[in-house]
């Protein structure tokens, strides 16, 4: 099956070819990142021989993304979409006609699993659990809408004001048109650009094989889930859809995602991975096969040409279609997962590899557990959030955060575990030099970015469950949490605090500092977590 034209002539980005233009040898890998933006993170990866021409482009990206912002952000009360919103007819810009005309594409091609018309349900459920009466009255006008679309003038016509909620769509075209603009600055060897999780790449790739893409395990909703599959990207995107670190659960549902046939949180699936040529039409039908059954979601994909995808159920079983195996790539310290004999193709997927880890050594740890007292209490967990520095007025186009690192010892400063690092490229963990020179035995890049359901902004929050690298269980007891931040202009900063892990539950903090940012610390029972949305 052909696919729709995922983007229109972009205004006022200049159209460019689909080969990378000529760079200069050596060139290096750059990266920029921002908070907030579109609700989530910002990361651009630029490979150029030359800063100041990969500052130019990420700063391109930046200026189309803000652009769109006003236009696709229903959050602004005078955005475009907000506008249209409250309209029952109204004469669109080229960048909203072009989503309003694709999301209505995806929504005939997935027979209704995809739907860009869901903003009234999404906001009956985000402010309390609806009763069954409410959602069926919704779903009823949702079937009664009709509306048409005028081409020639750009022009959206309704019988009654429809809530478009496009965020599911949006978000991906923002990330394709920042990519066309960074491929305008000459001399890009290649550039890959991530909005919370959202991802298009093109170019040349540090690596020779493309750019590397993890695939977070959506059994693990936060930051440093370990990686279940990786896949090798050339000039192409992937978009997840599924369980993610900023989601709202309540009363039992486990999924933020809508089924625009029932009105209810989907539950036959837990995370969906689709790749394609434009990140719009990966965001579209991921979302899509989020709704229909797995074995539907593949039937899909694999009527779709250049479309691949890697389907999670809700029993943690994977679904893949026939193009998937082709993109993967062998990841180091993986395990085989349960792979659905409903997909096409029957090769196993790469599986439980750590975020950016190579397989190690046990601990040095060698304490032994004498008693069941010593033994970590079951589903206890210490979270920990890094919250980036507070930003000042004056920093302006400068938009990188530090390259972060956080790990875990014992008192006698073993390495316990490294639970997060920002910056997997070898020269940026170096650039740690506390944490590298007792780690760097384990330091391996193993992917560029990672797909997951959207990120949170400005806070990375990361749980530690009592293993060792080696997926060994550690005793209760005093420990040593370990915070070291580089940026690339050379300054460094390392702190650390002791605790104390036992059976009762503590809160600790590390202050925000100019470039090294703030850490919080909770102990406590996983369903913590929860409290505050039950």
């Amino acid at each position: 099956m052909p696919i729709p034209q995922a983007l229109p002539p972009l205004s006022p980005a200049q159209a460019v070819d689909d080969q990378p233009q000529a760079a200069a040898s050596q060139a290096s890998l750059w990266r920029f990142c921002q908070e907030h933006i579109l609700g989530t993170r910002l990361e651009i990866l630029i490979h150029s021989h030359s800063h100041a021409i990969a500052k130019m482009a990420a700063l391109a990206a930046k200026t189309e993304i803000e652009r769109l912002n006003n236009v696709f952000n229903h959050r602004y009360h005078d955005s475009e979409i907000s506008n249209l919103n409250r309209s029952c007819t109204a004469a669109l810009s080229v960048d909203l006609f072009a989503v309003v005309q694709l999301s209505e594409t995806w929504r005939r091609i997935s027979k209704g699993a995809f739907d860009g018309r869901l903003g009234a349900l999404l906001r009956l459920w985000s402010e309390a659990t609806p009763t069954p009466r409410d959602v069926q009255e919704q779903l009823a006008r949702l079937q009664q809408a009709t509306f048409a679309f005028d081409a020639h003038v750009r022009r959206v016509t309704s019988t009654s004001p429809i809530a478009w909620s496009l965020d599911a769509i949006a978000k991906g075209y923002i990330v394709d048109a920042a990519l066309n603009a960074a491929r305008a600055i000459p001399t890009i060897a290649g550039i890959a650009i991530s909005i919370g999780g959202d991802i298009r790449v093109w170019g040349e790739s540090p690596d020779a094989s493309g750019w590397r893409i993890g695939i977070a395990d959506p059994n693990f909703p936060f930051e440093n889930a370990p990686l279940t599959d990786a896949v090798t990207l050339n000039n192409a995107a992937i978009a997840t859809s599924g369980r993610g670190p900023r989601d709202c659960l309540r009363d039992g549902y486990r999924s933020t995602t809508i089924s625009p046939f029932t009105g209810y949180p989907v539950a036959k699936v837990m995370a969906a991975s689709v790749i394609a040529s434009h990140v719009a039409d990966a965001d579209a039908i991921a979302t899509a096969c989020m709704v229909l059954d797995p074995n539907e979601s593949i039937a899909l994909v694999d009527k779709l040409d250049g479309f691949a995808a890697r389907v999670t159920d809700a029993q943690g079983r994977v679904h893949l279609s026939a193009r998937w195996s082709s993109m993967q790539f062998a990841a180091i310290n993986t395990q085989s997962a349960p792979v659905s004999t409903s997909a096409k193709s029957k090769t196993n997927s790469t599986q439980n590899s750590s975020t950016q880890k190579t397989s190690v050594q046990p601990s040095a740890n060698k304490k032994q557990i004498a008693s069941l007292d010593a033994v970590w209490p079951a589903d206890w967990e210490l979270g920990l959030t890094y919250v980036e520095p507070e930003r000042k007025e004056d920093q302006g186009a400068d938009f990188r955060v530090p390259y972060i690192v956080l790990w875990i010892t014992d008192e006698q400063n073993n390495p316990v575990s490294t639970v997060f690092m920002l910056g997997s490229q070898l020269k940026w963990q170096r650039d740690n030099f506390i944490w590298w020179g007792s780690h760097r035995d384990r330091a391996q890049n193993l992917v560029q970015l990672r797909s997951q359901a959207t990120t949170l902004s400005g806070r990375y929050q990361v749980y530690w469950n009592g293993l060792d690298e080696a997926l060994k269980p550690l005793p209760i007891g005093k420990y040593i949490v370990h915070l070291e931040t580089s940026q690339e202009h050379g300054k460094h900063q390392y702190r650390s605090i002791p605790i104390d892990v036992g059976h009762d539950r503590f809160k600790k903090t590390l202050a925000n500092e100019p470039g090294s940012g703030a850490l919080e610390i909770s102990y406590g029972h996983y369903n913590d977590r929860f409290k505050a949305v039950d």
